[in-house]
């Protein structure tokens, strides 16, 4: 037993009438400016947000450069300065440090030095 498959109307899809193609066409302009529209918003909503990241960045900046110009100091010597508050340590012991100069019994003096297979430390 075979079975047909009728097909009647082939350009089914297709409008028929000069009223169909009008509005085939209406339709299809409608949602290019629909889709346009979309990509517009989508885009300048993006666009905002880069903006307000910018315009955050430059204000940070700012506010660092006039701290710097007022106190005279940078973030990063305020921060070393608490660290020498916190721990006692200044920055003169690590500048005058002469590698020359003798030290003291009770001091561990450590040699590092680079061979062939690294690094290595000894006393």
């Amino acid at each position: 037993m075979t079975t047909y498959i009728r097909v009647s109307n082939l350009h089914g899809g297709q409008p028929k009438t000069f009223l169909q193609k009008i509005g085939r066409t209406a339709m299809l302009i409608a949602s290019a400016i629909i889709g346009l529209g979309v990509l517009v918003l989508a885009t300048s909503a993006a666009l905002v947000v880069v903006l307000a990241i910018l315009v955050l960045a430059a204000i940070a900046f700012v506010g660092f450069w006039l701290r710097a110009k007022i106190f005279g100091k940078t973030v990063r010597e305020k921060a070393f300065e608490d660290l020498e508050k916190k721990f006692g340590v200044n920055q003169a012991q690590f500048n005058d440090a002469d590698p020359a100069t003798p030290q003291g019994d009770d001091d561990i003096v450590l040699d590092a030095r680079e061979t062939p297979d690294g690094w290595t430390v000894g006393q």
